[in-house]
């Protein structure tokens, strides 16, 4: 709390130095808006950081307060404004990290992370940790990764923020689920086990110690069914109202324990758990599972779920279900349902045939790059869109839109493709900007066998967030479903620029040069990439024989 008081005799002496003291309705109602935003009541905060606002329209503090109460009321496009208001206010100062209002960085990339702008939040979250390296800014830098898909940076910048304090279980929790996606049960295992040491009753850390147990360890693992029988055991003992389908796993360890025939249905799914699991490996490649991003709600969920798997590969959903939010100042002692708000004293971040042809394309780090793949007589070109950004517009019922989303996603889940696009469709129409939506859309045309058609919507989502790696891949992969292998391979070449230990990158590039491309000494480095990443892929064995046959 040292850093807020010193931010009110800051402000204190700003106001009275600059003049501004001879107007107390402003002052008073920005250390009122402060009481009621520390106190959790978001709506009254609003009021009075608005009464601050037209008292001190020239104060970037009133305005990053108005921001950060929207913020946490769920007025998200709102919140923005209140943002820019106040960068626009704070001048070129906010540019530098010595001074306060470099916090805007942090609070405007966790803003964005909520909206689901991932690549802007990275960016601002970035931007502020590289200055500012503290729990909560390298926290929400591992999160903003995480959510674009970059597993090893996020586990890199989740243990930087664990190297600050050690005592957090959210962050633990959310280690051991990257970790998973990293294929490393054992490590992941002992995350879920420090989040229960540091917080018993933390039930989703139980659930995904149970379901890493019961499903990622290895057919060799010691007293694997023993340990994940204890573990949902204890886990229903926590909650009242276990996830669907915990009971039937139980039921099913304790079948197999007991030398009888399983009678649990592994192609029965729930609502409540996050689909686990690597991008499809083979070719021609399967797209990308819709995920929900919730982008319309103001919080991300803090304790999230590792999944069951599913018989449809395809399939794969965030919960859903979101908890309110609590006070978070210290967060190394976070409550189970602690979703940590933006804070103004929080760590800010700064954030011809066989003939290579160069083919010039565009960093997505912002550089213009040379990426070498052949042209091939005969192969087909894509012709790029290159659709512009569009701007969000101002959600006036988040909660509608969050419905309208679940229900075009529910559609998707029960094959009813033309429905679940024009449920998508009507998504967009209240938001120009859901990522998500385009990304759904294009899914659910590769699905229904619309590859092509995928394209341009693959494109769209791309240029809202050209960092998501879901998008890229599932974009890389309907350009090589359509034939067009060397913009497929361009495409794959700036996934692995972004996430360089992408394991689908590097698989998509050997298969491209060596199937498409007639370039077998490239395949043979994107393929030893593949086994250097993934020693177990399950296309490990199809790989080795590849390279020994190369070798011959």
């Amino acid at each position: 709390m040292a850093t807020r008081h010193n931010l009110y005799f800051i402000l204190i002496a700003s106001l009275v130095f600059t003049g501004l003291g001879c107007k107390p309705p402003g002052v008073r109602a920005l250390f009122k808006g402060e009481k009621l935003l520390h106190a959790g009541d978001t709506e009254a905060a609003v009021i009075e950081f608005e009464k601050a606002v037209r008292n001190l329209p020239q104060e970037w503090r009133a305005w990053n307060y108005l921001g950060l109460a929207r913020h946490q009321a769920g007025d998200l496009s709102q919140a923005g404004e209140a943002y820019q208001e106040a960068m626009k206010n704070a001048g070129e100062r906010c540019n530098s990290p010595n001074d306060l209002s470099f916090v805007l960085y942090f609070n405007r990339g966790r803003l964005n992370l909520d909206r689901g702008h991932l690549a802007d939040a990275q960016l601002q979250l970035h931007t502020f940790a590289s200055q500012k390296q503290t729990f909560k800014s390298l926290f929400w830098l591992a999160e903003a990764f995480r959510q674009n898909g970059d597993m090893l940076q996020a586990e890199k910048t989740y243990l930087l923020a664990l190297d600050k304090n050690n005592n957090s279980p959210v962050a633990h929790n959310r280690l051991g689920l990257v970790q998973l996606k990293l294929n490393n049960p054992v490590k992941a295992i002992a995350r879920f086990q420090k989040a229960l040491e540091l917080q018993p009753k933390f039930d989703q850390a139980q659930l995904n110690l149970a379901l890493t147990y019961h499903l990622y360890t290895p057919a060799d693992y010691p007293n694997r069914e023993v340990l994940a029988l204890e573990a949902f055991k204890t886990y229903i003992k926590k909650i009242s109202k276990p996830a669907t389908g915990v009971q039937k796993m139980m039921d099913a360890l304790q079948a197999k324990l007991a030398q009888s025939a399983p009678p649990f249905d592994p192609s029965e799914n729930t609502n409540k758990l996050e689909l686990v699991r690597d991008f499809p490996s083979q070719f021609p490649v399967d797209p990308p599972a819709p995920v929900d991003t919730n982008s319309t709600v103001a919080f991300p969920l803090t304790n999230l779920v590792a999944g069951l798997p599913s018989n449809e590969d395809t399939e794969a959903k965030a919960v859903s279900e979101l908890h309110p939010s609590t006070k978070a100042d210290d967060f190394s002692a976070l409550p189970e349902t602690e979703e940590t708000s933006p804070s103004v004293d929080a760590p800010a971040l700064p954030v011809t045939e066989g003939k290579p042809k160069a083919l010039q394309t565009t960093s997505l780090l912002g550089q213009s790059v040379p990426i070498v793949v052949p042209e091939m007589p005969g192969v087909a070109r894509y012709k790029y869109l290159k659709p512009v950004r569009p701007e969000p517009k101002v959600v006036e019922d988040p909660r509608r839109l969050k419905a309208l989303f679940e229900k075009a996603y529910h559609q998707y889940r029960i094959k009813e493709f033309d429905k679940a696009i024009a449920g998508y469709r009507h998504v967009l129409e209240i938001d120009p900007a859901h990522q998500q939506a385009y990304v759904n859309i294009a899914i659910a045309m590769q699905v229904a066998g619309s590859v092509k058609a995928s394209l341009p919507e693959y494109e769209k989502a791309l240029a809202i967030n050209p960092l998501s790696q879901p998008a890229r891949e599932g974009f890389a992969s309907a350009l090589n479903q359509s034939g067009f292998f060397i913009d497929a391979a361009v495409e794959f070449h700036k996934l692995s620029e972004v996430h360089r230990d992408n394991v689908p990158a590097n698989l998509g590039l050997g298969v491209l040069y060596a199937q498409h491309l007639n370039r077998p000494d490239k395949a043979e480095y994107y393929y030893r990439r593949v086994l250097e990443l993934n020693p177990q892929h399950t296309e490990a064995a199809n790989i080795r024989r590849w390279l020994y046959n190369k070798s011959q």
